[in-house]
């Protein structure tokens, strides 16, 4: 098995966001968390804080807190976000999940399962997660949940 190392990361995050992000998440102090018993990597740290962590199922990498953060200050707006009612994001801020009714516009270029900001219409960042229906499902009148919410940005013990 290949070991871990930050330009293999690099690869991943340039597949799974585009080109550019894999520098990105690495530029600064980059620490890999490996799990000692599977050799596989865990969570990905720049300067000390959480950006993401890796999933095995799908060998792509789940947000956390602070890569949330950093891929809303590097991407155009529309870019990975979902907006919501400014009404109804004071319940995503504290980690509840988005409601297909509730969203105002979505970057058509998400695929179900894609991880997503949410965010206001002002582009306020205000949690983020996975992305439950497509976006033609949404235009199509789709009902129940859009985004699972891995962690809003109002909740205080998550990371």
């Amino acid at each position: 098995m290949e070991e871990w190392g930050v330009e293999r990361v690099k690869t991943i995050l340039d597949y799974q966001f585009g080109k550019g992000f894999g520098n990105l998440f690495t530029k600064g102090n980059t620490e890999l968390i490996i799990s000692r018993k599977t050799k596989r990597l865990r969570n990905l740290l720049l300067d000390g804080e959480h950006m993401v962590s890796l999933s095995h199922r799908r060998g792509l990498f789940i947000l956390q807190k602070g890569g949330a953060k950093l891929l809303h200050k590097h991407s155009k707006m529309a870019k990975f976000r979902v907006v919501v009612n400014p009404e109804t994001a004071e319940f995503n801020k504290n980690g509840k999940s988005v409601f297909c009714k509730f969203v105002e516009d979505i970057d058509s270029e998400l695929r179900i399962m894609d991880e997503c900001i949410v965010v206001t219409p002002n582009d306020e960042l205000v949690a983020f997660g996975n992305l439950v229906v497509s976006p033609k499902e949404l235009e199509l009148g789709q009902q129940g949940m859009a985004v699972r919410v891995r962690s809003g940005l109002g909740e205080k013990n998550k990371s």
